[in-house]
């Protein structure tokens, strides 16, 4: 089911993302990741529908919030295996590790790291659609 449009998401919830183009769900497994070599998050299932390494927990940063507030720092905690969504700067697909007609040119990889730590950090800045 999806949430409703401005629907505050509480801290701690288990949350699906979606992502926007595909409408895959962001989704981790044991795999490795092709550029860093750590868990591989990919897309999975489609509107919201999936399996359990679509779930992810909202773990909001600094004491006292009870929301996920846009604007505001958060990190997602992938259930099945506790890793940490992470992405890095200096690990986008190019033409040399994706090839020339590479779909997801100059994307960054996202993975899924054992640490939280700075690349796990993530901002919403815009209106995101999340499915519970």
């Amino acid at each position: 089911p999806q949430c409703a449009p401005g629907e505050p998401v509480k801290c701690n919830a288990i949350i699906r993302l979606t992502h926007v183009n595909t409408q895959k769900n962001l989704h981790s497994h044991g795999f490795r990741s092709p550029i860093t070599g750590q868990q591989e998050i990919s897309g999975y299932g489609e509107g919201g529908e999936g399996d359990n390494g679509d779930n992810w927990r909202v773990v909001c940063i600094g004491s006292g919030q009870r929301y996920w507030h846009r604007n505001r720092d958060v990190i997602f905690q992938h259930l099945e295996s506790t890793r940490y969504m992470a992405a890095l700067e200096n690990a986008e697909y190019n033409e040399r590790n994706c090839g020339g007609r590479c779909p997801i040119m100059n994307h960054l990889e996202c993975f899924g790291r054992t640490n939280a730590d700075k690349s796990t950090r993530f901002r919403a800045t815009l209106g995101i659609h999340l499915s519970k």
